[in-house]
């Protein structure tokens, strides 16, 4: 069976819910880092530099992708193999220009046959629809 591959509207509303998700992570962390005001200037950078650069990449490392992506029905796999997870290296790396380029990568997806961004590219990435059992 071929996969289907989610459309540009689908990827930005699971790109939607991750946003609010940072948010909330952040509202969360934020009385608890004000709770402790002798806590290390470095933790506290450290705390909130996690939440930003590895809630993406670990989550879709470890589960395949983020609470956006499941919330969606999605799941971002290597292009060669859809039944493996990404590495951690080519998640951050698609993380990272996921976030550099913006809606421009999100937006040159429509060119490619299997709608992949070119932050997908780059990490040997490919989004697809959950597996239905």
């Amino acid at each position: 069976m071929e996969n289907e591959y989610p459309t540009l509207t689908e990827r930005i509303k699971a790109n939607i819910t991750d946003y609010f998700m940072l948010c909330l992570m952040l509202m969360a962390v934020t009385p608890l880092v004000e709770a402790y005001p002798d806590l290390p200037y470095m933790v506290k950078i450290s705390l909130f530099v996690f939440i930003f650069i590895g809630y993406d990449p670990l989550f879709t490392t470890l589960f395949g992708g983020t609470i956006g992506h499941f919330t969606n029905g999605i799941r971002v796999k290597r292009a060669y193999d859809t039944s493996r997870n990404i590495p951690f290296l080519n998640a951050v790396l698609r993380y990272v220009l996921k976030v550099f380029l913006g809606i421009f990568s999100l937006i040159t997806m429509n060119s490619k046959t299997q709608y992949s961004a070119i932050h997908d590219l780059a990490a040997d990435s490919i989004v697809v629809y959950k597996e239905k059992k």
